[in-house]
């Protein structure tokens, strides 16, 4: 197993990395199947997750829908951690791992690794061949998210990702609560909207979803719909 987490430590939630023949991975391949239908002429897609506000599951459904693309052998994956606000539920807090604290975009951006030296790819970058899939950590903790985020060097960033992989996931922060969306709204193709049952007010959604491009939203997962036989469902 990779070196800086052990799969037994993983959060069991992350179906399409534990179990990706269960029942409930099979439900993250509407969402795979939506992001493989985005029309593209040449580099890869860059699809972020996003939701109105913390705590709804964007993160999970990021990290599972990065698993479901990765499960095709022929397909280089890569998922980027872009919400530089949270504290909790991070990629690391779901691969349970305290230890591991690695370089990641945050790093590449302001242009030094945590021991101070010029960061390569290869430091940001951490392919887990088990999974077939690339995390790129949020890394450092920044004052600045806005500066970071609306720095030409992340856009560089992306532009050599879609250079480097055919699908590129990326967790962002809140709509409604920071402007980071709109900041990384040019460099993305579309955006996955992730609403909570009995959490995500109709207000709450019409306002996040008012911030951002139209055309630019794919879809909508609704998490905790008991009605459904799933956890989650998308359209």
């Amino acid at each position: 197993m990779s070196d800086f987490f052990d799969k037994r430590s993983l959060n069991p939630r992350l179906v399409n990395l534990l179990k990706p023949n269960s029942a409930d991975a099979q439900r993250y391949q509407r969402l795979r199947l939506a992001v493989e239908n985005i029309p593209h002429a040449t580099g890869g897609v860059v699809v972020a997750v996003a939701s109105p506000s913390t705590g709804e599951g964007k993160t999970l459904t990021a990290m599972n829908l990065a698993g479901a693309l990765a499960q095709n052998p022929a397909r280089k994956v890569a998922l980027i951690e872009l919400d530089l606000r949270s504290t909790q539920d991070t990629i690391k807090d779901y691969l349970g791992t305290k230890k591991w604290s690695p370089a990641g975009a945050v790093d590449w951006v302001v242009g030094t690794a945590l021991d101070g030296e010029p960061l390569d790819w290869q430091q940001m970058a951490h392919y887990v061949p088990e999974f077939n899939l690339t995390l790129i950590p949020a890394g450092q903790k920044t004052q600045s998210p806005y500066e970071v985020l609306n720095s030409p060097r992340l856009e560089t960033m992306i532009t050599q990702a879609r250079l480097r992989y055919d699908y590129i996931i990326v967790d962002t922060a809140p709509v409604t609560l920071y402007p980071d969306t709109q900041l990384i709204s040019r460099w993305v193709d579309q955006f996955i909207v992730v609403v909570t049952a009995g959490m995500t007010s109709r207000k709450q959604l019409a306002e996040c979803l008012d911030l951002m491009v139209p055309e630019k939203v794919l879809g909508l997962v609704f998490n905790g719909c008991k009605q459904l036989s799933g956890s989650h469902h998308a359209q």
